[in-house]
């Protein structure tokens, strides 16, 4: 075991540096071997900008392409070279139509009820499951529909462990982690299985524990220092952390929002620093959606002023490794930074931040209504003309939205229960959210509708 020497303290206040295949992909980001892979075997190429966007959601045009070009030769995409699908959202002239046109002879995709595709609409893990399995073992069935596809990539151990839900959207990163587990045969990674009603991480064919419930206590009250933490990562983390010494008791609390997820054997850990001074203030938590860092301590800490929190494998080292956040926690901080860091009833509360357009996620939406804030979800669809200008007008215009709007894009169709739950029957129908429940429901969403629900 390597000791904790000034080397590596000395180290800890420097920013991460980046070594991989994009200027964007940080070499402690969860899928960083996987991206390598991808464009090292010419997968992917990247976008024109030379960036790799390893957390946005892929298109199903985009997927379907990936997925062709990885598993057939240029001989079936020529021989589609004129696009022609039956789907009639899909333009023989597109750039995505052959590659479309190859999925659907080889019986990869079937499309929709209604004839279409939807090449713009964020495919999902079933969708995207259906897609590879079906190339690999061709069309099967199951109860429900998308089962045994999740059984052959569970079979495989390409399912990681960041996908928790059938709808979940694939970002590009497990795009990239997926073809890398299927095309290297790589079978050593943790990963995850489909029970029949959720997905739980296995290991070899035998369940583990569930997650545990985490249970820490958040100190309350006035703190003496605070301050602002800066992703270094060209990521977009943030957080904030503050420290007091009162009675005897050091006590240092950080929160954080959209941390990278993390790959299975990493954890990360909170740091507090004076010249070469590092103190581990342990790892931090997940609690009621949100990652927190608690610490105490009977010696007084608060000169330490630097926080860092970083990336940790689970490797018995006790050395810091890659960085994710720093910043300082210093009492001329305090003015501006009390404010921004909050908790009450031990229940983890951030400022309000920058008016916000999102796209929905299960974890986001209970988060919310776990906070009582006000918040909207606005059912939309790609191909719905009206959603797109409405969604372009928001875009527009955040800095005309008061601080702490949050508005939930929710994809008309793909969240059919809560469609049913609240009575929603079109789209650019706004569902308003206050104190952890459902105050309204609005057909004809507009802008001023919003501004007005979070101006009162």
């Amino acid at each position: 075991m390597r000791p904790l020497n000034l080397l590596a303290a000395a180290a800890l206040i420097v920013p991460l540096s980046l070594n991989a295949a994009f200027p964007d992909v940080s070499t402690n980001h969860p899928h960083a071997e996987a991206i390598n892979y991808v464009k090292a075997q010419g997968i992917v190429a990247g976008n024109p900008d030379g960036t790799f966007k390893p957390d946005l959601n892929i298109s199903r045009a985009a997927f379907t392409k990936i997925v062709v070009e990885t598993y057939f030769s240029a001989g079936d995409i020529n021989a589609c070279g004129d696009g022609v699908t039956s789907f009639s959202d899909v333009d023989t002239a597109a750039w995505f139509a052959p590659y479309v046109c190859v999925a659907a002879n080889k019986n990869l995709i079937s499309g929709y009820p209604d004839g279409t595709f939807k090449p713009g609409e964020n495919i999902n893990v079933v969708e995207a499951a259906k897609i590879i399995s079906a190339h690999r073992k061709g069309t099967q069935t199951g109860s429900p529909w998308f089962k045994p596809y999740l059984d052959d990539l569970s079979e495989a151990g390409a399912i990681p462990t960041q996908i928790n839900a059938v709808d979940q959207k694939v970002t590009r990163g497990l795009m990239a982690e997926m073809i890398h587990r299927l095309d290297a045969k790589i079978t050593s990674k943790s990963s995850k299985m489909f029970d029949g009603s959720k997905f739980v991480a296995k290991t070899g064919d035998v369940m583990v524990k569930k997650e545990a419930m985490v249970k820490i206590n958040i100190p309350t009250g006035d703190f003496s220092h605070a301050g602002t933490l800066e992703d270094v990562t060209d990521g977009n983390a943030s957080g904030n952390a503050k420290a007091r010494f009162a009675n005897g008791k050091y006590e240092m609390v950080a929160l954080f929002n959209n941390l990278p997820a993390l790959q299975d054997d990493y954890f990360y850990e909170g740091w507090v620093v004076k010249g070469r001074s590092v103190i581990s203030t342990g790892e931090a938590v997940q609690k009621d959606g949100v990652w927190v860092n608690v610490y105490t301590n009977n010696k007084d800490l608060t000169d330490h002023e630097f926080y860092v929190l970083t990336l940790e494998p689970r490797d018995g080292d006790p050395a810091p490794a890659g960085h994710v956040l720093e910043g300082n926690i210093t009492k001329k901080a305090l003015a501006t930074a009390e404010a921004d860091v909050m908790v009450k009833d031990e229940t983890v509360m951030m400022k309000k931040e920058p008016a916000m357009n999102e796209v929905f996620s299960a974890a986001r939406y209970e988060a919310l209504k776990a906070s009582g804030d006000k918040f909207i979800l606005n059912f939309s669809a790609d191909w719905c003309p009206n959603c797109q200008k409405l969604k372009q007008t928001i875009n527009s215009n955040l800095s005309g939205l008061p601080a702490g709007t949050v508005v939930l894009e929710t994809d008309y169709d793909t969240y059919t229960d809560l469609k049913k739950e609240f009575g929603v029957t079109r789209q650019t129908t706004g569902v308003f959210f206050e104190g952890g429940a459902a105050v309204k429901t609005q057909s004809g969403l507009s802008f001023n509708d919003i501004k007005t629900f979070f101006e009162q």
